[in-house]
Parts: structure tokens; sequence; C-alpha cells
């Protein structure tokens, strides 16, 4: 670099004091590692606080022995109705229903119409109302039923004329022994 004439250079550090392009890159490459080691250290203290509260939620939430109630017979007998009440209608959704409406559908010799088909789930009998034609249809019908395995103890409870047809109306009640 020339100097002008009546102009000086005025440098107040020393040639050897100079930051270096290689210097400069180790002090960011410093503070770098120091901004990741604070960040680390904090994310780890945040890791090991959430561990000891989550212990001392565990152990306030920790089981205990409840006592046992003492119930009186009464109310032991009153559980046990209200069980059988809700098991009942279990019971029934898990009986084979296809089963039971295939044997309904049984073939006989024909002349044989269902109306309605109803379950009690309590005792589990069937009451099937139909129409036949005539009195030996509606008796082929009563075999056929009592000849399947999921229904039993078939019996005819009422027929009469049918006022709507020229036929016999009828109701069979039959035990239903549900497979499931």
């Amino acid at each position: 670099m020339s100097h002008r004439p009546g102009s000086f250079r005025m440098d107040f550090v020393a040639p050897a004091a100079r930051f270096s392009r290689g210097l400069f890159a180790a002090l960011a490459m410093g503070l770098l590692l120091l901004a990741a080691t604070a960040w680390a250290w904090w994310h780890f203290h945040g890791l090991l606080l959430a561990e000891q509260v989550a212990g001392v939620h565990a152990a306030r939430l920790k089981p205990q022995a409840m006592p046992l109630l003492a119930l009186s017979e009464k109310d032991v007998e009153a559980l046990r109705r209200e069980i059988a009440a809700v098991n009942r209608p279990i019971r029934q959704l898990n009986q084979s229903w296809d089963g039971l409406l295939s044997d309904i559908r049984a073939k006989s010799d024909g002349g044989v119409r269902i109306l309605s088909i109803g379950v009690d789930g309590r005792s589990n009998v069937v009451r099937i109302v139909g129409v036949a034609a005539n009195v030996g249809a509606m008796a082929d019908y009563a075999d056929v039923l009592a000849s399947r395995r999921s229904l039993g103890n078939v019996i005819l409870v009422r027929h009469e004329k049918s006022r709507e047809d020229s036929g016999l109306k009828f109701t069979i009640e039959a035990q239903w022994t549900a497979r499931t």
C-alpha cells in the first residue's frame, strides 16, 4: 500500500494479533459447541424433572387395598337379580338365531305360512303363529318342528278357523334349546 505524502498509517493493533479466518472459524465452532451443550443440558434436565414428577404421581396413584364391604343377604340377593337381568339379554344375543330361523322355516308338505315368531328370553320358549291350508299341513309342520334338534317340547297351543283366509290359524310353542 502506498502512502501519500503528509499521511500516515495508524494501526493500533499489532499485525500478529489480528484475526485470521481460521481463528474466526474456530471461535464460531466453539460458540456453536457451547450452545449445543447448553441445549443438551436443558433438555436432559427437563426429562429428568418429568421422570421425577411421573414417579411422584405413580406413587400417589398406587392402588391400595380396598376394605371388603359387608353386604346383607337382602343386598346380595338384589345384586344376583340385577346380574341375572343383565345376563338374560346377553345370553339371548349369543344364541344361534340363524339356526332357529332355519328350523322354523323347515320344509313340510307345504301349505303353511308363518305370521309371527316370538321368543321369551326368560324361559327360551318360542311362539310361532301361522296359517295352514288344512289340518294335515298343520300337523305335518308341528311334526317337522319336533324333529329339529334346536326345538324341544313342541306343543300345538291353539288352532282356529282363520277369518281372513280359508285355512287354520295356529299357535305352536316349543322350548328352544339353543346351541351357541
